[in-house]
């Protein structure tokens, strides 16, 4: 058994172990719809990154709001990534285990807004995505988190570390090409403007 340590060590945790083709992660309350992992398994593992739709949804299940964007199944690039929503969510993205586990990636612990902190570095570096025009994911929001805030300067704090950090990461591999860093950096900047606003 192995203490509560927070969201990110949980998930690497599970990453460690898990052995599927692909992984994804789904947060406690939200849930995926059945026919979900039948449209990744059809992908038949040609793509590093699969995304796919996101609702919020409440205790219910009564649609609270939705990502609106024309997401027509194809294969996406970087570039592509900026006209879509919520694009550092993990958990609309569905990676493929190889890819993630060889590059080594890890959330990062002890830190809010740990999927700002890894999943663009996941995207920048996949060699192939895939946009999935389908609702897969439900995102529950209960009654309790609607008013919930987080300290304002823990959040700055954790952003600029994040954003500082990811820089940093992908200023320096050489495999990463200009164009895709700077348009990673770019959504990097409107993001956390987003979420510091």
């Amino acid at each position: 058994t192995t203490k509560n340590k927070g969201l990110s060590e949980a998930r690497n945790n599970g990453v460690k172990h898990c052995t599927g083709d692909y992984i994804l992660f789904i947060d406690s309350d939200d849930y995926i719809e059945p026919e979900l992992l039948e449209k990744l398994s059809k992908l038949k593992d040609k793509y590093d990154v699969i995304r796919y739709k996101l609702k919020k949804v409440d205790e219910e299940k009564n649609i609270i709001d939705e990502d609106n964007i024309k997401a027509n199944d194809k294969e996406i690039s970087i570039k592509d990534l900026k006209d879509l929503q919520y694009f550092e969510m993990s958990q609309i993205y569905a990676f493929k285990r190889d890819f993630f586990v060889k590059n080594k990636f890890k959330f990062e612990p002890g830190k809010i807004h740990e999927d700002y902190g890894l999943i663009p570095l996941c995207l920048v570096k996949a060699k192939s995505m895939y946009s999935l025009n389908y609702f897969g994911y439900n995102y529950v929001q209960r009654k309790s988190e609607i008013n919930e805030s987080t300290n304002g300067t823990k959040r700055m704090e954790n952003m600029i570390y994040h954003y500082n950090k990811l820089t940093n990461v992908i200023d320096k591999d050489k495999n990463i090409s200009q164009n895709d860093k700077e348009e990673v950096k770019s959504m990097l900047a409107v993001r956390m403007i987003y979420y510091l606003k």
